[in-house]
């Protein structure tokens, strides 16, 4: 399987105007955590339904497009640019971009407050990414308001669950206290979390499959 993943993420970026997409634009997810994320994509049913919380640049919903064009898989990618100082996000240029690498069809480009898109999302989900603010209080709301929707088996996730930052320090509070803050050791091992793997982390991409409610 691994060998797989590699063999379809070099065909990946060896597709011309996709090469010159990722050539081009600049980006802040590495080529390893762009594989651990197209994984993501693994057992997802035909028809299933992807989400990411963060369009930024686009490259990552690039990556899971290209991997659910031909599944029938549709992912929905949600961006506030008012959220960031500085922030460069652009919905005609990520629009023009998903039109010249044929993934229009596959991409549904929402701009907006997640909060807000969260409360009349139609769509049970397969998958979550969020990699929007990193801020503790958004990434607590984000996961608080978007995990309900995910579908029991599905898998949320995000990026940059990193120690030497201090957007990586809150982004592991907010997912500790959220999914798995007054939980004892005894019952995270009952649930899997330490003996299966139900919790993991691949380079600084975190993801933990929905087994329970949150409370």
């Amino acid at each position: 399987m691994e060998s797989q993943l590699r063999r379809l993420w070099s065909a990946v970026i060896e597709e011309g105007k996709l090469t010159k997409f990722l050539q081009t634009i600049k980006g802040w997810t590495s080529r390893a955590d762009l594989l651990t994320i197209s994984k993501l994509v693994d057992a997802v049913p035909e028809n299933g339904v992807i989400v990411e919380l963060g369009t930024g640049n686009g490259l990552v919903t690039v990556v899971l497009a290209e991997r659910c064009k031909e599944c029938g898989i549709k992912v929905y990618s949600i961006d506030d640019a008012s959220q960031f100082a500085n922030y460069d996000f652009d919905e005609g240029w990520a629009q023009k971009t998903m039109n010249e690498l044929g993934l229009s069809d596959f991409v549904t480009l929402m701009v907006g407050k997640s909060s807000e898109i969260s409360k009349t999302f139609p769509f049970a989900i397969d998958r979550l990414y969020i990699d929007a603010s990193h801020h503790y209080i958004v990434v607590c709301e984000d996961i608080r308001l978007w995990y309900p929707k995910i579908k029991k088996g599905g898998i949320i996730s995000g990026h940059d669950f990193i120690t030497n930052n201090t957007d990586g320090l809150q982004v592991i509070k907010a997912v500790f206290d959220t999914l798995i803050c007054g939980l004892s050791k005894d019952f995270l091992e009952s649930i899997g979390f330490a003996s299966h793997s139900n919790f993991r982390v691949d380079g600084t991409v975190w993801s933990m499959e929905k087994r329970w409610e949150l409370v």
